[in-house]
């Protein structure tokens, strides 16, 4: 069953239904275009914007600063900034095709699954 959250009012994020979250952030403090926004900014307009914003994603439930059940973009970083719309939609396509599992970078190229786009850089 799939869910979708705004957070903030700075960015969203996806639950597929593979288990997977997908989170797309675009607020002051995001490693985006934003990020020297003032705080809250978002809130203060009827239309938000940015031209990148940071990507992340993790199976099953976010436990706190535990990051063991994200996504891994290589060199153990869970967040990926600076990202244009179209690596955004390729990510969340990437995101939508992993299997019901973990799934570290190491693991994808260790795998047959090379059908599925690894996250962008």
């Amino acid at each position: 069953m799939g869910m979708f959250m705004i957070t903030m009012g700075s960015g969203f994020q996806l639950t597929l239904g593979n288990g997977w979250t997908a989170s797309v952030q675009f607020g002051a403090g995001n490693y985006g275009s934003n990020r020297n926004a003032e705080y809250r900014a978002a809130g203060k307009e009827d239309f938000w914007n940015a031209r990148t914003a940071e990507i992340a994603a993790w199976y099953g439930e976010r436990e706190g600063i535990d990051t063991s059940n994200w996504y891994n973009f290589g060199n153990d970083d869970q967040v990926q900034g600076w990202c244009t719309a179209d690596e955004v939609v390729a990510f969340l396509g990437m995101v939508a095709a992993l299997p019901s599992r973990k799934l570290r970078v190491a693991d994808y190229e260790a795998s047959d699954r090379h059908d599925v786009p690894v996250a962008p850089v």
